[in-house]
């Protein structure tokens, strides 16, 4: 979740799993047991999914989850570089206990005229949750994807969801870009 910086610590979002039968993961049991300061060693990103929209292009961000994470880290190396390029995320989660980033993104939208969110709950536990309600979907339905490129990340079932969404809005599909988990 960290932008690119010359730093000693990196910002890492995790999502401590349970299966059904109440047991954790490999991965979730091993990350539980860790103390604050542990020392661990790892590998960094390898993968293909990098932010590289055209300057000219507004930028989408549609994620669910801990799938806002890469989001994190690029919306903040964009801004940190100076870009000027309109950003919007729209970031879902499902309970009001689920929320987190929300005072950073909250920080960089005052601090940043070209980058907005909306940060929506499909799940609400009760009425006291005053803000948006529903999924990621229906909060891009109401989007102007015009001269827009989009990026997704989250599970499998709600990427396809939005792709079919923003190619339905005109989108050509070589400007939508995914990282999916499942």
């Amino acid at each position: 979740a960290s932008a690119p910086k010359n730093s000693e610590t990196i910002d890492v979002t995790v999502k401590i799993a349970t299966k059904t039968d109440g047991s954790k993961g490999r991965g979730s049991s091993w990350l539980s047991q860790l103390k604050e300061n542990d020392e661990i060693a790892f590998l960094g990103p390898s993968g293909k999914f990098f932010f590289a929209a055209p300057n000219e292009k507004q930028v989408i961000f549609v994620a669910t989850g801990t799938g806002v994470a890469p989001f994190r880290s690029m919306i903040e190396d964009q801004l940190n570089k100076g870009s000027k390029q309109k950003m919007h995320l729209i970031f879902g989660v499902r309970h009001i206990k689920d929320i987190f980033y929300r005072e950073i993104f909250e920080e960089l939208a005052q601090k940043h005229e070209n980058f907005t969110f909306d940060l929506t709950l499909s799940r609400p536990e009760d009425d006291s949750w005053q803000g948006s309600k529903g999924r990621v979907t229906e909060q891009l339905k109401n989007y102007d994807t015009e001269n827009s490129q989009a990026y997704i990340c989250g599970l499998n079932d709600m990427i396809q969801s939005v792709k079919t969404i923003l190619l339905e809005k005109g989108m050509a599909e070589e400007d939508v870009h995914f990282e999916k988990y499942d």
